[in-house]
């Protein structure tokens, strides 16, 4: 344990045991910067703990004094942060915002609490170190029964969809052969079970999975393999599809696609003209990857796209942007972030949820870079300073994090930023950073660890005495060695994953071959999974 209060909480509260744990790491880990604010849902999305429980456990760390608890009106207009103000303070209260330019008359339900650590620990101790970074040595340790059943009890959502259609469409699935790219994540255990369920044979299935430091990931490799599934990493995908092909030629079947990237769409229109006239259809959940299969000149299938599906693009974003600031504050757990410098390149839902917990979470001063006039707008509009060249808006920075989802950082960008710029990608794969840019200016490199784990890489500029310090090797900071999001969330994202394979198995003979963005919101009203989380989130209070 980090705190003493912590042990007393054990003893007092022994039902509350990981939960306590869990919280207790989460203190330990921030960093000492003076001000910040814990929001409870921001906490319990974060740790995985329901929100009343962090609510309980906090107060309870109040009256240990290992916390402090304060009250802050909210604007109105804007949501965010005016003033702190006593528990006594009688209502209503007439004050000019800041925020809005304008003044308001508050009362009681414009109050929101937020919770300060009194007291930081300096991290030492190796083991606590470890703890903090959430590091999880990379094994092919069996998965317990236990743990999936855990998991398929995180997604009831996913849950009830594949139960409630595995009577009506119980072979749908059957006599197809599938190519997936998906997050190496335990909630792709629930999801392709569901998809058995409807007939997928493992045998039939080749699966890639990407070189990111997921924390389980060679547990599913095993765990997938043991089932029968074909399993390669995205490296040796010509290789693999090759195989893959050859055995389409003596037994040609039905393929659908289902990935996160645009990487095997493309790549069948290219170089694997046997699969492609066998492949009925693919969907795709990310925002990059439909660029990639936008640059397909006359796709051959259908493509369905859950990146823009409306329930995901409203309920993902903040939590992603948790995931990304939660990580930088693991890994730069002895840096204080109150009051420095840093930028956004590229204003979209992550990145405007990035930028806005930067403000409020890390009280840093935040710059916005984004080609797009009315993003940049927006932002100006929210409170972000905001800058139109980015070779000015990388200078004088000591965060920057690229959130396009293409190569926004260059040579030009790398020149032009201070000594001992820290660079994170919120991104797919190693894209956002130019980093054949980054190795040829380079003279030097060496690793950033801590406790003897890599987290990143240091550069040193050849004929400078500049370094640029690139976390996670350029990878997506949001699955350095974490989940990224609540199995709640992903939940919701799987289960439109999985209404629209249902829907493209079904009519992919009645589809147009385009990229469909509309399909999927009527298959979200459909199947009612919004109505099905809230009364789920209903039932949990």
């Amino acid at each position: 344990m980090f705190y003493q209060e912590s042990e007393t909480l054990l003893a007092k509260y022994p039902q509350y045991k990981d939960y306590i744990s869990t919280l207790d790491k989460f203190l330990g880990n921030l960093s000492s910067s003076e001000g910040s604010q814990l929001n409870i849902e921001v906490v319990s999305d974060i740790v995985s703990v329901p929100i009343h429980v962090v609510e309980f456990i906090f107060d309870e760390y109040v009256k240990l004094g290992l916390l402090k608890k304060k009250n802050f009106l909210k604007c109105p207009v804007q949501g965010d942060l005016v003033v702190e103000i006593e528990e006594k303070d009688n209502f209503p209260i007439k004050t000019f915002c800041d925020i809005c330019g304008e003044e308001h008359s508050f009362n009681s339900e414009d109050v929101v609490v937020r919770y300060c650590l009194v007291r930081f620990k300096k991290m030492e101790d190796k083991k606590e170190i470890n703890d903090a970074l959430k590091y999880i040595p990379q094994s092919g340790t069996p998965i317990s029964n236990n743990e999936i059943e855990n998991i398929r009890n995180s997604m009831p959502i996913l849950m009830y969809l594949s139960s409630k259609t595995s009577v009506s469409k119980n072979a749908l699935l059957s006599g197809k052969r599938f190519i997936i790219v998906l997050h190496f994540l335990k909630d792709l255990i629930p999801f392709m079970e569901s998809c058995e369920n409807l007939g997928l044979s493992p045998s039939e299935t080749l699966m890639f999975y990407k070189k990111y430091l997921y924390p389980h990931k060679d547990q599913l490799i095993t765990y997938f393999k043991e089932k029968g599934y074909i399993i390669e990493p995205i490296e040796s995908m010509d290789e693999a599809l090759s195989v893959f092909q050859e055995k389409s030629i003596d037994s040609p079947k039905e393929i659908i696609v289902i990935e996160d990237g645009g990487y095997i769409v493309p790549k069948l229109h290219g170089d694997f003209k046997e699969l492609l006239k066998l492949t009925i259809g693919a969907i795709e959940q990310t925002t990059k990857g439909i660029r990639e299969d936008e640059r397909v000149k006359n796709l051959n299938f259908p493509v369905i796209s859950v990146a823009q599906a409306e329930l995901k693009n409203r309920y993902e974003p903040p939590h992603v942007a948790r995931a990304v600031i939660h990580n930088i504050q693991t890994l730069l757990s002895e840096k204080s972030f109150s009051g420095k410098k840093a930028l956004v390149i590229g204003y979209g839902a992550i990145g405007r949820e990035i930028a806005r917990q930067l403000r409020d979470i890390l009280k840093m001063i935040v710059t916005v870079y984004d080609i797009n006039p009315n993003a940049l707008l927006e932002a100006k509009n929210e409170g972000f300073i905001t800058e139109s060249i980015l070779t000015n808006a990388v200078k004088g920075k000591f965060l920057i994090i690229g959130a396009t989802g293409q190569t926004s950082i260059g040579r030009a960008e790398l020149l032009n930023m201070e000594h001992n710029t820290y660079l994170v990608s919120a991104s797919s794969d190693q894209r956002e950073i130019g980093l054949i840019e980054l190795e040829s200016l380079a003279q030097d490199k060496k690793d950033i660890k801590m406790n003897d784990k890599k987290i990143g890489t240091k550069y040193i500029i050849r004929g400078t005495d500049k370094v640029i310090n690139l976390l996670a090797d350029g990878f997506p900071i949001n699955f350095w060695a974490s989940n990224s999001i609540p199995n709640e969330v992903s939940d919701l994202i799987m289960s439109l994953i999985f209404v629209s394979l249902l829907y493209l198995t079904e009519y992919y003979r009645e589809l147009d071959n385009k990229i469909d963005s509309d399909i999927v919101n009527q298959l979200a009203n459909e199947y009612e999974i919004a109505k099905i989380y809230l009364e789920y989130q209903e039932d949990k209070k």
